[in-house]
């Protein structure tokens, strides 16, 4: 009887040390999934900055280039003055040389925000040919 209760108690020990490892081991994989889920929780926040940041990048270029726009076209407009004051170019003429001078503009525009060029071509045909009629 003595034997027998000594194997019972050893396969209680085994028992009992299998599910500790068991919980021991479950425990860790809790942790490891906790952790795995506050690095995509980082790196997800380190992509919404970084999209932020390319945001703003964006947004300023697009400053810059609307302020760049507004100073071509205020020189733009100092040539037409002094053209129209020095060589007494016809209205026509100037509307030809401001045409020419839109159409590179929107070239120009087309090239930086990568607009489908025909589409905005067609357009600028349309506008050109409406004003080129009524002068």
């Amino acid at each position: 009887m003595g034997t027998f209760g000594v194997f019972v108690d050893l396969d209680a020990c085994l028992a009992y040390s299998a599910i500790r490892d068991a919980s021991i081991e479950e425990g860790d994989e809790e942790e490891e999934e906790e952790e795995e889920e506050e690095e995509e929780e980082e790196e997800e926040e380190e992509e919404e900055t970084m999209l932020m940041m390319i945001m703003m990048m964006i947004m300023i270029m697009m400053m810059i280039m609307i302020m760049m726009m507004i100073m071509v076209m205020m020189i733009i407009m100092m040539i037409m003055v002094i053209m129209m004051l020095i060589l007494r170019m016809t209205i026509k003429m100037l509307m030809m040389v401001i045409i020419v001078l839109i159409i590179m503009m929107e070239m120009s525009l087309t090239i930086v925000l990568s607009l489908k060029p025909p589409k905005s071509y067609i357009f600028f045909a349309l506008v050109i040919h409406f004003m080129y009629n009524q002068i």
